[in-house]
């Protein structure tokens, strides 16, 4: 594991809801990484 803890859940309040032990901008860059060719 690379330390990185990420669950994203779509639902009608949230597009995304992300809880993640990173620097908010690294994890960020993180997330359109893992999630861009899904938006």
């Amino acid at each position: 594991s690379d330390g990185i803890s990420l669950t994203v859940s779509n639902n009608p309040s949230t597009n995304a809801s992300i809880t993640i032990g990173l620097d908010a901008e690294k994890a960020y860059q993180l997330i359109l990484e893992k999630l861009g060719d899904q938006i």
